[in-house]
């Protein structure tokens, strides 16, 4: 399956960058399912989403600007001719008109775009299903880690794959967590949602090093009982709770892929 030639797969939300990565003055490409896109705070900080192409003369908005000056404001302004677009598309704005502000019909291509859990949103069409919900980033009990955000040469797909794998573990993180000498995945079960599945798994982990200062354990052996939600199509959101009563969550939304599934 080839991810960028599937219609219905343009119908969901992804989540793109940290709200951080966004400035407040500046747009930023993005691509997202082999389309470009670019990224801009519009009205009050609110994130939105264009089709990177000025219908103009075909310039990349993203090397433009954004323009203060125009009535319910700001826009996005294309760097070639100035033309500049709202967030919903239409243009707003052509400098070198007898009535610059009065506009145009028509514009460039808008997206959904939205903010949740410290995250950039896009769904290139009307989205099948809301953005997921994950109760542990609104949870005070929970301490927010923001690990990394970088693209992956790897099929969406085979991100999908490995992190519901328990099988890796004895090799992949041998160094860690893992048990090379006793290489047996954990059992597990599947529970079927309407968005996707939860799977729910006990693996026996090693601890190690720094590992028995954060579990409060001594033991070299512990358990991670695991419970891994499936969103489709490419994300997941899973926790980790442990006998001595420490619990983690992790979404890896910052793990994009960078090469469609094929």
């Amino acid at each position: 399956m080839l991810a960028t030639r599937q219609k219905i797969l343009r119908r969901f939300w992804y989540p793109v960058m940290p709200e951080t990565a966004l400035p407040d003055a500046k747009p930023v490409p993005f691509r997202l399912l082999g389309q470009d896109i670019v990224l801009w705070r519009g009205r009050g900080g609110a994130v939105a989403a264009l089709a990177d192409r000025c219908p103009h003369r075909g310039a990349k908005l993203s090397t433009g600007f954004i323009d203060e000056a125009v009535p319910d404001g700001p826009a996005l302004a294309c760097g070639d001719h100035g033309w500049a677009y709202g967030a919903d598309g239409r243009c707003v704005k052509v400098p070198k008109a007898a009535d610059p502000l009065r506009g145009l019909k028509g514009g460039a291509r808008p997206h959904h775009a939205a903010s949740r859990h410290g995250w950039i949103w896009v769904a290139l069409e009307t989205p099948l299903a809301d953005i997921p919900d994950i109760p542990e980033a609104a949870d005070p009990r929970f301490r927010r880690i923001d690990e990394f955000h970088e693209p992956w040469a790897v099929a969406g797909l085979r991100i999908m794959e490995n992190s519901f794998d328990t099988a890796h573990f004895s090799y992949v993180h041998a160094a860690t967590f893992g048990i090379p000498e006793d290489p047996r995945p954990a059992p597990s079960t599947i529970e079927h949602t309407d968005w996707g599945f939860v799977m729910r798994s006990e693996a026996p982990v090693s601890n190690r090093g720094i590992g028995k200062e954060l579990l409060k354990s001594n033991g070299d052996r512990t358990v991670r009982i695991i419970e891994g939600r499936w969103f489709l199509p490419f994300f997941r959101a899973s926790r980790i709770d442990y006998p001595t009563g420490l619990p983690t969550s992790c979404a890896p939304a910052r793990r994009r892929s960078t090469t469609p599934p094929a």
